[in-house]
């Protein structure tokens, strides 16, 4: 049930969140799965999170679970449809979800020591009683730009490719002096007005060394637009190009002269010689995984024993010797819930991202083995190799991650690439050369991965 006491979300800040569902999803009102998506349960909804201290919720309630009869979102929207509340509480969700407002969880129950799907509201979108919600973007005196250029661009973040950004006024950036500036609802990066062009001064939660290219750098509306969707590899894709028709062969990337041939194979140089990478077609699960660090079974005990851990043994047994008997998954799922940095150092440097499950389908290249590449947004991410067949080391590895992947003991690399891929979420970014020689894998994949602008 809606808590009498729950601050109402201010109006501005409900029309930008409306706009946003419009613009990335459907106008407002619309039908999903038969339930109609409105703005007063985009307002109930948002309300019911920002309630929370931690402003998240169980999607539904559990029977027999200790939140049954508590507040659950779906007990929150059942006030304005009765009977409807649990399919409307997922809809709901999932349209948060997907405009870049909210994101999936997991609610961990202190007292069964289990875990239920739960939504949370995004940073960006939560309010209190004093705050002061971003004017529209929409103001030329402003920026000095015509409100249909900023609203072309700022409809999608450049870094995260998720949030929207928003005009923030008359704040003061570290180094900056007060000015009106561009920040993004989701991930939190800064655009500062520079001569009728942005520049990005700060990208605060993105982890990815490529945006070291354009932090303090400054392009028009149209280039930013441009890198946001992919059509333009810092400088090497003119932004004239948007909205026009492709040509057949797309340039990607700077250093290693790779392009798109007619039928798809993407062509590398490498040394003096030409490599033609073959399309895999990937099949996507329908979820995103977030933690999966959390569902490794060993006890906290168990893992400090094991010679990765050793150097963590002195202060676990000093500041968490009560959790020593509990799975380290929930043990460090609890750490980041109550936002203690220490559960970052069992894992390894890609363990906390977010993955996804996929599979391909045999056929006469994926039975061989070889090496292969990762694109996003046109750009060579990584190689790596597949010493049984494409096929195994797809479907048995790389798209289906086992929670002790995302430890030290665990690989890295495999982490890596399944985030990268499932970034996009794109069917054609996946490419592979078949190679007969183990040696030569190795010896291809060393040379592409230490070619790449960042080798991580």
């Amino acid at each position: 049930m809606k808590k009498e006491t729950t601050l109402p979300i201010p109006e501005t800040l409900l029309s930008l969140a409306c706009d946003t569902i419009s613009r990335r999803i459907s106008r407002l009102p619309f039908f999903e799965h038969t339930i109609e998506v409105t703005r007063e349960y985009v307002r109930a909804t948002m309300e019911c999170l920002n309630a929370e201290f931690t402003k998240t919720l169980l999607e539904k309630s559990r029977s027999g679970s200790i939140t049954e009869g508590k507040d659950t979102l779906d007990s929150c929207l059942d006030d304005i449809i009765p009977g409807r509340g649990i399919r409307t509480a997922k809809v709901i969700a999932d349209v948060l979800c997907r405009a870049g407002i909210a994101e999936r969880t997991e609610v961990l129950d202190r007292r069964s020591r289990t875990r239920a799907k739960g939504i949370r509201l995004l940073p960006a979108w939560t309010w209190h009683i004093v705050s002061k919600v971003p004017r529209s973007y929409s103001q030329k005196e402003t920026t000095g730009i015509d409100s249909e250029d900023l609203s072309r661009w700022t409809s999608l973040c450049p870094v995260c490719k998720i949030g929207i950004l928003n005009l923030v006024t008359g704040q003061q950036l570290f180094g900056i002096r007060p000015t009106n500036f561009f920040e993004c609802t989701n991930c939190g990066a800064k655009f500062i007005p520079d001569n009728k062009k942005f520049r990005c001064v700060a990208v605060t939660t993105k982890k990815d060394p490529l945006w070291n290219k354009y932090l303090n750098r400054s392009y028009s509306p149209d280039e930013w637009y441009a890198i946001a969707r992919g059509m333009w590899s810092h400088g090497k894709r003119k932004p004239s190009h948007i909205g026009g028709n492709k040509q057949q062969k797309d340039v990607f990337q700077d250093k290693n002269s790779v392009f798109l041939e007619r039928g798809g194979r993407l062509e590398l140089g490498i040394g003096n010689q030409s490599l033609y990478f073959i399309p895999i077609q990937l099949h996507f699960g329908k979820r995103a995984i977030y933690d999966l660090f959390s569902k490794r079974k060993e006890t906290l005990g168990e893992i400090i024993r094991l010679p990765p851990y050793h150097h963590l043994a002195k202060r676990v047994n000093e500041n968490y010797r009560h959790y020593l008997e509990i799975h380290i998954g929930l043990f460090l799922f609890e750490l980041k819930t109550r936002k203690d940095d220490f559960f970052h150092v069992f894992l390894n440097p890609y363990g906390d991202e977010t993955y996804c499950t996929f599979r391909i389908v045999g056929n006469k290249i994926t039975k061989q083995k070889g090496a292969y590449i990762i694109v996003v947004n046109g750009t060579i991410k990584t190689a790596g190799a597949s010493f049984s067949s494409f096929l195994s080391t797809i479907n048995e590895e790389l798209g289906s991650l086992t929670p002790q992947s995302c430890y030290l003991d665990g690989n890295p690399s495999l982490c890596h690439a399944n985030s990268l891929v499932c970034r996009q979420r794109t069917t054609d970014g996946f490419f592979v050369y078949p190679v007969d020689d183990v040696s030569d894998i190795n010896r291809l994949v060393t040379e592409i991965n230490s070619s790449l602008p960042f080798n991580y």
